[in-house]
């Protein structure tokens, strides 16, 4: 078929079958109908990862759609041996801690065959420009012929191309918008020459498979750009950029520099409506236990937003089910930061102040409490509510061992304090006569673009709260796509109300 055919069937199989809205396609997971039969659904990620290895052009395109239905058919065999998809909305609930593992990887690794890594298109010179600064331009201009402002630059002028099916646009467009020294520097970091993005992708199981997503175009023989789909650009343009930057950065300024922009994004997305927080970066005392930290916390005279973020990536091991992996990054994203704002919580409800070291004083005042979760970029199911919800009580009885070998056995035994934390300050509230039960019902999980659709229009944290932690699921495992969903019922209820 090629890669251009190919891409082009999944992309419209994709819009056919999926919702499209905020400029990407918001994918779900199908269930069946009480006992009833339901149809496999077609793994886009799996074939889209497929489909760019390929030459541009096919050996035989005039039986494309024969080869296409036979591609489908074996993606939807192979996917079935794997048993990814669930059949019930009830699949995960009540994990326990024995299954929590094998979970949490099925839903990770069903993301990649059957999603994509995206976000809005027109965020993306926003997000470039607050993670970034100015500080770095000079001196990857000197380096490398081109800086975080042109990277911006070729944001915009994608975004005026690209398209949610797949375009092939001749390279003098893109060209044309920059000095062309500065557009030839560019080229190597942000496309993919034809033929090379993952070339070693040999199953959905491979972690060093799937590059695709680390640079944002794909240059053909010829001079033209194919650009996938508008929603993929955006992350792998973020990608391209960041690993052009810490090529001659230390592990400790890497990871200084995405902990201390998922704040300042968080912090941004915030100001940009008006909120600003009553307390930022706070430390309080917590006596012979040392102290904590709220990032950020957001009130009115009804609410308190506890706002913890995380910079920590999905990683390609939790993408293609290498086994733990999932575990400990749901661990180092929505657990820890859930960990940490529930015993803010806790000292709220229980105490009914924090006193900040900085002499300021966050009073409870029997106030609505919404403990939010934002991390840098999407973890796809891992990060939703409904999935912490699914596992709460398995968290309160896990706890986890590993070889001394095991490469990420700092991971693991950060992952137990959380659990410990975790377990101490469940049983706290309870002892104070709060219910298990409510505790899920007010976290909050997005990413930072996630976050950004999620606020547009917001006027009061009352309504924030509403769009973040509403007591009802659609089991989508969607951040945005239950959001749309929400939408959509309100409108159609508000359309009914108002009908004659």
């Amino acid at each position: 078929m090629g890669c251009l055919n190919a891409l082009k069937r999944i992309m419209q199989v994709a819009l056919e079958t999926q919702e499209y809205a905020y400029e990407q396609i918001l994918f779900s997971r199908k269930y069946t109908n009480g006992i009833g039969y339901r149809h496999p659904a077609i793994p886009i990620g799996l074939l889209y990862n497929i489909a760019v290895k390929l030459p541009a052009r096919g050996s035989n395109e005039r039986n494309a759609k024969s080869f296409w239905e036979k591609a489908v058919s074996l993606a939807r065999d192979l996917v079935a041996m794997l048993d990814l998809e669930p059949y019930s909305q009830f699949t995960f609930l009540g994990l326990d801690a024995r299954s929590l593992e094998d979970g949490l990887r099925e839903v990770a690794h069903y993301d990649h065959c059957f999603s994509l890594r995206q976000w809005h298109l027109s965020f993306t010179p926003q997000f470039l420009t607050i993670f970034f600064g100015d500080g770095f331009n000079a001196d990857m201009k000197q380096r490398i012929g081109w800086d975080i402002a042109d990277a911006a630059q070729l944001a915009q002028v994608l975004s005026v191309h690209a398209r949610p099916g797949t375009q092939v646009v001749p390279i003098q467009l893109l060209e044309n918008s920059f000095e062309q020294r500065v557009f030839s520097s560019m080229l190597p970091f942000f496309a993919h020459r034809e033929g090379e993005p993952n070339k070693n992708y040999r199953s959905p199981f491979g972690t060093e498979g799937p590059d695709i997503i680390f640079k944002p175009l794909i240059q053909l023989k010829g001079n033209n750009i194919v650009l996938p789909t508008a929603s993929v650009l955006g992350p792998a343009l973020f990608e391209a950029a960041f690993a052009a930057w810490k090529a001659d950065k230390t592990a400790k300024e890497i990871s200084h520099l995405r902990g201390e922009a998922a704040e300042r994004l968080t912090k941004y997305l915030f100001a940009k409506h008006g909120f600003r927080p009553c307390c930022e970066n706070a430390h309080y005392d917590l006596g012979d236990k040392g102290a904590s930290e709220c990032d950020f916390v957001f009130e009115d005279e009804e609410n308190i937003i506890l706002v913890e973020c995380k910079a920590k990536a999905l990683t390609r091991g939790a993408m293609t089910g290498t086994q733990g992996d999932a575990l400990l990054d749901f661990a180092g994203g929505l657990f820890a930061s859930q960990a940490q704002a529930l015993r803010h919580e806790r000292i709220l409800r229980s105490v009914g102040a924090i006193h900040f070291r900085d002499g300021t004083v966050l009073e409870f005042r029997d106030r609505h409490i919404t403990r939010l979760s934002v991390t840098l970029l999407d973890h796809g199911a891992l990060q939703e509510r409904l999935m912490l919800r699914n596992v709460y009580n398995a968290l309160l009885t896990a706890q986890f061992t590993c070889d001394a070998s095991y490469t990420k056995k700092k991971q693991v035994d950060e992952l137990n304090a959380n659990l410990r934390l975790f377990r101490e300050e469940t049983s706290l509230l309870v002892a104070a006569g709060h219910d298990i039960n409510a505790h899920p019902l007010n976290a909050a999980s997005a990413s930072v673009a996630q976050l950004d659709v999620l606020m547009e229009g917001v006027q009061s944290l009352a309504e924030l709260r509403s769009r973040l932690s509403t007591p009802m699921t659609f089991s989508t495992y969607n951040v945005l796509l239950e959001y749309f969903y929400r939408q959509k019922m309100i409108s159609q209820v508000q359309t009914t109300m108002n009908s004659p």
